[in-house]
């Protein structure tokens, strides 16, 4: 993981790319991102969905997003596959339990990692028994969400 400063908040819509450590640090790793790498940000507030489709968008990623788990599992069933899933746990319609347990029951969608990233009190517990690769706690720094998603989809210097 890189070495930063930054503690800006994902969750915080003014968070502007061009002043962090991070992002003034990594400028010339932009360029030579892995644009293929997708991810599909699975959350009801559409703050969130849109800060954190700028920070991975600036960083080289291709961004899906959905508001809530039933509209995730319609748009990962009609061919769309993401590298990485982050997924919320308190959704209306189809919470991320829900959507996991559904992800479960397709082979071809059980593969794609999940990062829950969530505000919800004792997440550990709540996540314990779902089928999910790791936790991040709302609010998340720019550092840890960038780390996670490089963990699992790689970052342009050949990391995967």
């Amino acid at each position: 993981m890189k070495n930063c400063a930054v503690t800006q908040a994902v969750c915080n819509p003014s968070i502007n790319l061009a002043q962090d450590s991070y992002a003034s640090q990594n400028e010339g790793m932009r360029a030579q991102s892995d644009y293929s790498k997708l991810v599909l940000v699975v959350d009801d507030d559409p703050d969130i969905r849109e800060t954190v489709r700028e920070i991975l968008e600036e960083q080289g990623y291709r961004v899906d997003d959905a508001e809530n788990g039933r509209e995730a599992l319609g748009r990962l069933r009609s061919g769309s596959t993401p590298d990485l899933i982050l997924l919320d746990l308190s959704m209306p319609v189809m919470s991320g339990p829900e959507f996991c347990s559904e992800r479960q029951k397709d082979p071809k969608l059980s593969r794609i990692p999940v990062v829950v990233v969530t505000a919800t009190g004792n997440p550990e517990q709540k996540v314990a028994k779902l089928p999910i690769n790791g936790l991040l706690r709302k609010p998340v720094g720019l550092d840890e969400l960038l780390g996670t998603v490089e963990r699992f989809c790689g970052c342009g210097q050949g990391i995967n």
